[in-house]
């Protein structure tokens, strides 16, 4: 494989995940669809997780915006390295980027619009000053 321009220590959140036999094509590589999974993994390990203080009472997240750069092929059997980072903070929503890492090479990058809603009326709102301090931390 290839290097590239990504780095992964660039990326503050990092996770690793082990491929599943599962996961191959009929050309026996890892399917398209399972890049998209891998990169939730990620996000929900900065949404969900209690140490970044993003999910507070009322607020939800909702995915916006999805977009994905195959790099390099990856197949089974691999274990990949996924890192997260927030490049953009507006006013009702953020932008995550993502690496998928095998090794020293970048074989996928995605970018992810997320917006915060009311868990209650499912509408847009504002980020609070606590989740912008919280996603600053991440950037």
């Amino acid at each position: 494989m290839q290097k590239n321009k990504y780095r992964l220590e660039e990326y503050p959140l990092r996770l690793e995940e082990r491929l599943r036999y599962r996961d191959t094509d009929a050309q026996g590589h890892i399917n398209n669809a399972v890049y998209v999974t891998l990169l939730e993994v990620g996000r929900v390990q900065l949404l969900r997780d209690p140490k970044h203080k993003l999910g507070h009472g009322k607020t939800m997240f909702m995915m916006a915006h999805i977009s994905v750069d195959y790099l390099a092929e990856l197949t089974w059997p691999n274990t990949v390295t996924i890192g997260t980072r927030v490049i953009h903070i507006g006013t009702t929503s953020f932008t995550t980027e993502q690496v998928i890492f095998v090794g020293d090479t970048c074989v996928a990058v995605g970018k992810t619009v997320i917006v915060t809603a009311d868990r209650e009326t499912r509408q847009k709102k504002p980020l609070s000053e606590e989740t912008k301090t919280a996603l600053k931390s991440i950037m």
